[in-house]
């Protein structure tokens, strides 16, 4: 599941619960814009500490 792109932590938090509720396995995927190509990008929509937050979401289960 993409995470840190234009939606918010909240929009991608319902999908994922949308998703566990299927039975389906979250791989999380972090969204770096290739041009920067720097693994530490944050989009404006999201923090450090949100993109933490929904990788430990996504390994629970």
């Amino acid at each position: 599941m993409l995470y840190n792109f234009n939606d918010s932590f909240n929009e991608v938090e319902s999908r994922r619960k949308t998703v566990i509720e299927w039975g389906a396995k979250i791989i999380p995927q972090r969204y770096i814009p290739i041009p920067s190509l720097n693994s530490k990008y944050i989009h404006p929509n999201w923090t450090e500490d949100e993109c933490r937050q929904f990788e430990r979401n996504c390994s629970r289960w």
